[in-house]
């Protein structure tokens, strides 16, 4: 988790490739993450091995992202038996 602290700039597409394929919990939740959602970052990006990441938990709340969620956000990889969770709240996202 890199929760609260204090991270800021654009949503980094590095974290889609960092190699896990098991389900991924990410947070950046409380920090200082800005602009808008990248519509790239939720298309899936072979991990190590060329298996595709799937996330399980990706919580973006109570940062400073502004617009539309885009829609390749619907495309999200979804682990099995539980759909991804995605935690937007507290942003600026129409």
């Amino acid at each position: 988790s890199l929760r609260s602290n204090y991270l800021s700039g654009p949503l980094p597409l590095e974290l889609r490739d960092m190699g896990h394929t098991s389900p991924v919990f990410i947070s950046l939740a409380f920090n200082l993450l800005s602009g808008t959602l990248p519509a790239d970052w939720a298309a899936p990006r072979p991990a190590a091995g060329g298996s595709v990441m799937t996330l399980s938990t990706l919580d973006l709340q109570t940062n400073s992202f502004t617009g539309t969620l885009p829609a390749s956000w619907a495309n999200l990889s979804i682990s099995a038996p539980s759909p991804t969770t995605l935690v937007l709240s507290g942003n600026a996202l129409a």
